[in-house]
């Protein structure tokens, strides 16, 4: 018995090796649910893979639980940082005897409820493959907080059920439409793992934590409805449990300090990102938090990796920070100020190989070719054109024209344009259904002017394409669609037309973060960037506005009647005049009997505001949304 205790225990060391302490892996293989770090009745192979072959049974139970003092390593080695002021270390009986809590096996209904779930059954060897290099290809660089040698090249046993359904969910939502059913949906490995998540089956908190991170590759509803299956929701809960075991400081050393940070920060990056999109304050208060930033040293082996997930962080903590501010109705001229330089310094200093083009001087004045296509980078590269449109956006519609918004808008449009004609938009996170709404609202900035009008509807046509296909893997979408489509009529029913160019210009700084786009993706780049002797010109021959409110008016009366049958998929522009959309231009769709919420569920009684969609804290506040 002893030998093969001692056997188990080592398959268990193969599991986490370099990624938790010796320790804290005895431990957890002691507490473990059904099977895991129990002595078996032969050596196991080590498989290349956790599981051959599809099988929804549970392994062996534990035959009984172990005392708190035998899983105690765990904490006492820095995973719950007790603070001082709870004592004794170690719970004692009046009598100074060490209490011993035993912590039960799962009971006999536990396991039929996970039975039920199948929460035990995975993949086959060729589809679990394909969802691993799903999620290392894909998922990895914006949660790097699983190693390989985590789940591949082990015993089966030893592999948490918990962090593999995670997994499988996280690479499961980067499948095609046509493979997401080949064994089981995203929605099923989301139901086994919270499954296994509610019934407490994971005994180890790292992986309980790491596995509550994954959860938020599952995003069935956007924030106007209340749910407990969101990402906003499973970032709260991760947050919890991150600051339960202590991973937010730094009070001592502990072992496996890389794999803190990456967690920590992968946490707080979404945190900001769900902030930026949903509206909401933050659940973290980086005031709490002295964990250093991550470094590539945190990723050996991987440096690629690293210095995008750095550059991703610190864009997202700009990008939050912002928003709160703006939530908050605080931002006032030396925090824009201060914003605008943090994103000038992240321009400057990010890699030379998360840049789009070869040459970072004049590039926005200059057609040499841009480097070759890379997913990653054009991510990165849409987060921060949308931070310049957060920052340069028009407050209202007698403000300034947006150039420099409208430039980067347009630029998005340009990447967007790459990802549908590559059917990557599929492999593309929640959140830039809100990047796609966000570039959108700038481009209506253009609707004044005839000559930007025109290429600012090509351009929102492929936003709204792009918006598209979001629905279809994320509903969340559907809020940013409905928000679109109120402010695009609001637009047409208030603007007036007038001819010529808009008088703003670039200013030096806003002039330098263009400087290191690829502009060839920007439709508007050529006209907005006239010489100022063009542009005052025609000034000169300008004719007065026309106004227009009067027939745009009736239209909208028209169209509004059209609502009724769904959600409208926006396509601002299809026929009609070079100044006014033709009748009927808002491209109507039959009502989709899956869809959760219908547009006119998410209108509020007051003015026709909607209910806290996605991104809707960008105007809402700040533009009356009544056209009479």
């Amino acid at each position: 018995m002893e030998a093969s205790a001692q056997a188990s225990k080592t398959t268990g060391h193969a599991l986490y090796q370099g990624v938790f302490p010796q320790s804290e892996v005895e431990s957890s293989l002691q507490v473990q649910g059904p099977g895991r770090g129990q002595a078996s009745q032969a050596a196991q192979p080590a498989v290349q893979g956790p599981i051959e072959g599809d099988t929804d049974q549970p392994p062996e139970p534990s035959p009984s639980g172990v005392s708190m003092s035998s899983a105690a390593s765990s904490y006492d080695n820095g995973y719950m940082e007790r603070s001082t002021y709870i004592a004794p270390d170690k719970l004692r009986a009046e009598d100074g005897s060490e209490i011993k809590y035993i912590l039960p096996a799962p009971s006999e209904a536990t396991q039929q409820i996970a039975n039920l779930q199948s929460a035990f059954r995975f993949p086959p060897r060729a589809i679990r493959d394909s969802l691993f290099e799903n999620f290392w290809t894909y998922c990895y660089p914006w949660d790097p907080i699983v190693d390989r040698s985590q789940v591949t090249g082990v015993d089966a046993e030893a592999v948490s059920p918990l962090l593999l359904q995670t997994i499988f969910l996280a690479g499961s939502r980067m499948l095609s439409l046509s493979q997401a059913h080949n064994f089981a949906s995203a929605q099923d490995y989301y139901t086994r793992a919270k499954t296994l998540f509610w019934l407490d089956y994971e005994k180890d908190p790292m992986t309980l934590l790491i596995a509550s991170s994954l959860m938020h590759w599952w995003n069935p509803h956007g924030p106007e409805r209340v749910s407990t299956n969101t990402s906003s929701f499973w970032c709260r809960i991760t947050v919890s449990l991150a600051q339960q075991i202590g991973i937010h400081n730094t009070k001592k050393a502990v072992p496996n300090e890389s794999l803190r940070r990456r967690l920590w920060w992968s946490i707080v990056a979404r945190d900001c990102l769900i902030s930026v999109a949903h509206g909401r304050p933050q659940a973290i208060c980086l005031e709490d938090c002295d964990v250093p930033r991550p470094t590539v040293d945190d990723f050996p082996g991987n440096a690629p990796t690293g210095l995008f997930f750095i550059a991703y962080v610190e864009l997202s903590l700009i990008m939050g920070r912002f928003a709160q501010l703006g939530i908050r109705r605080s931002l006032n001229k030396d925090h824009a100020i201060g914003i605008e330089d943090s994103l000038h310094r992240w321009a400057k200093t990010l890699p030379e190989q998360l840049r789009l083009t070869y040459n970072s001087n004049n590039r926005m004045y200059s057609h040499e070719p841009s480097k070759p296509y890379n997913l990653q980078s054009r991510q990165l590269s849409v987060l921060h054109l949308t931070t310049i449109i957060l920052l340069y956006r028009s407050k209202s519609f007698d403000g300034p024209f947006p150039r420099a918004a409208v430039l980067a808008a347009s630029t998005i449009a340009g990447s967007f344009e790459d990802f549908l004609a590559r059917d990557e938009v599929r492999l593309l996170g929640p959140a830039f259904s809100f990047y796609l709404l966000a570039a959108s609202i700038a481009l209506l900035s253009c609707y004044k002017y005839a000559d930007l009008w025109t290429l600012a509807q090509e351009d929102l046509k492929t936003l709204a394409q792009a918006q598209q296909e979001m629905k279809k893997k994320w509903p969340s979408a559907l809020g940013s669609i409905g928000s679109f489509d109120k402010m695009f009529k609001l637009t047409v029913a208030t603007q007036t037309r007038a001819k010529g160019m808009p008088e703003s210009s670039l200013t030096p700084i806003q002039t330098v973060f263009f400087e290191d786009c690829d502009m060839t993706l920007c439709r508007m780049h050529s006209i907005l960037m006239q010489k100022s002797s063009q542009l005052s010109t025609e000034r000169d021959q300008r004719e007065p506005p026309v106004s227009t409110a009067h027939r745009d008016q009736q239209q909208m009366i028209n169209l509004s009647g059209d609502l009724s049958g769904g959600v409208p998929v926006v396509e601002p522009y299809q026929g009609g005049s070079a100044d006014h959309p033709a009748a009927g231009t808002l491209l109507q769709q039959p009502p989709d009997p899956e869809e959760i919420m219908g547009f006119d569920a998410m209108l509020q009684d007051d003015g026709g505001q909607l209910n806290d969609a996605m991104g809707d804290w960008l105007f809402w506040n700040e533009l009356a949304f009544d056209s009479h």
